[in-house]
């Protein structure tokens, strides 16, 4: 069964690749308005706001693969009406913001089934494995080889890529047809109040709210830059449309990279320090390459911040899923992920917003900026001894949780 879900989630992740790499050059071959452009990425973002929490209370209380299936099926259909629109070339923005909002609103319920399904298949000594497996598909297709793919084929046809990607969401919904899974549990809380017991752990754990303000400050500056990338890129860096995804390319090799390095670099310089540093290093490079706009020198930007963000991910999800107790691992984490995903949408509207009064490249360079402010004032709060006093303190917790 896992098999099937594996190759599930990677047809749909090629397709998300794909989508990821064409969806952005659309919006600029439609308007070259830097607050039209951001106008997308807030629509694709905003809905984590809205509906990260609601999407775990669903995941919890209807059968995760009908929730996985309809999601794919919704998403094929919404992808083919905007294939239909480009071929005929009668694309109209508002579509888009429509488009980029309703998918990214199912994506959302989808993640949260896709990640809650995972123990209704497999033994809970395969989940590790399960886990590793299902990463390095999503990152392989979705950053390595659909990007570059879909600006490739928006070249050479507009409607081609989002073809691609409703194909993809079809032809997952049928794989997952043949997956059977255990019924899955009911929560004995309701969200309002699971949310109220995660907020009640998290108000006396200082590291976590730091941790959680590093992942907010990241998304919103990054999303400052990435928000309105593509006029960046095309008028910037001079980048041609069929060459837009592989910067993404080079960026994804960093964060894969990091991500292998990540246990090396926190033995290394210790948890603390690891994390500053990654922050640093994952809005530096980004910086430098607003204030230097050019290809070359963006590509290898683009790689070493993601290295930074690599590591970042490994060790931080590491330290969250150490800490926190089982029994509340799901709402804590599903909180922290409100604020930080959910965080997007205000990067976005500050890109469409800066980038309209004062110029793309000033947005970026506000959004990097307070990146590499933030890693470094929160060096003397992110500090190992303060780190492993919280792993202690919550040591009998976890004891208790695997007794």
């Amino acid at each position: 069964m896992f098999g099937r879900l594996w190759l599930a989630v990677t047809v749909s992740g090629l397709g998300d690749g794909v989508r990821a790499g064409a969806l952005p050059l659309l919006a600029a071959f439609l308007t070259r308005s830097p607050g039209q452009i951001a106008g997308v990425s807030f629509a694709q973002a905003l809905p984590w706001l809205l509906f990260g929490l609601l999407s775990g209370a669903i995941a919890d209380r209807l059968d995760r693969r009908l929730v996985l299936i309809v999601a794919n099926v919704v998403r094929a259909v919404i992808m083919a009406a905007v294939a239909v629109t480009v071929a005929f070339g009668h694309t109209p923005l508002a579509l888009l913001y429509g488009a980029a909002f309703c998918l990214t609103t199912v994506t959302v319920f989808a993640d949260a089934a896709s990640q809650a399904i995972l123990p209704d298949i497999v033994s809970a000594d395969q989940l590790d494995r399960a886990n590793g497996r299902l990463y390095t598909s999503e990152t392989t297709v979705a950053q390595f080889a659909g990007p570059p793919l879909g600006s490739l084929l928006f070249a050479i046809s507009g409607a081609v890529p989002f073809v691609v990607d409703s194909v993809s969401f079809a032809a997952s919904a049928a794989l997952l047809r043949t997956v059977r899974n255990r019924a899955a549990p009911v929560p004995h809380e309701g969200p309002v109040r699971g949310i109220g017991t995660a907020l009640a752990w998290l108000r006396h754990q200082r590291i976590l709210w730091f941790t959680m303000v590093a992942s907010t400050v990241n998304n919103v500056g990054s999303e400052m830059l990435f928000g309105i990338f593509p006029l960046f890129a095309l008028q910037l860096l001079h980048i041609h449309a069929a060459a837009y995804g592989l910067l993404f390319l080079c960026y994804a090799a960093g964060a894969v990279g990091g991500g292998l390095v990540a246990g090396r670099v926190k033995g290394l310089l210790g948890e603390g320090p690891a994390l500053t540093v990654s922050v640093v290093l994952f809005g530096l490079p980004l910086l430098l390459m607003a204030v230097w706009p050019h290809a070359v020198f963006a590509a290898v930007m683009m790689a070493v911040s993601g290295i930074g963000e690599g590591v970042w991910n490994v060790v931080v999800t590491s330290l969250r899923q150490a800490v926190v107790p089982a029994a509340i691992r799901g709402r804590v984490l599903a909180t922290l992920r409100l604020f930080s995903w959910g965080s997007s949408s205000i990067g976005a509207a500050l890109a469409g917003v800066i980038g309209q009064a004062v110029g793309i490249d000033w947005s970026a360079i506000a959004g990097c900026a307070a990146i590499v402010v933030t890693g470094i004032a929160l060096a003397p709060f992110l500090r190992t001894a303060a780190i492993a006093k919280l792993r202690a303190a919550n040591a009998s917790a976890l004891a208790a949780d695997r007794s």
